[in-house]
């Protein structure tokens, strides 16, 4: 799941663990700029949460 900078939804990615690589790529909104966030839930890693800045 990819968040703004107040935490708000910008996309997701599911994945079937059977099939999917647990890859993503996503886009941005037109002009954004700041700080973005990917939380990644994982049922056998937990919560992941990284930042980066746009």
């Amino acid at each position: 799941m990819l968040l703004d900078a107040h935490y708000g939804f910008i996309d997701e990615k599911l994945f079937d663990p059977n099939a999917d690589e647990p890859v993503s790529e996503h886009k941005l909104p037109s002009g954004y700029s700041g700080p973005i966030y990917a939380l990644s839930m994982c049922n056998l890693h937990d919560v992941w949460l990284a930042s980066a800045q746009a």
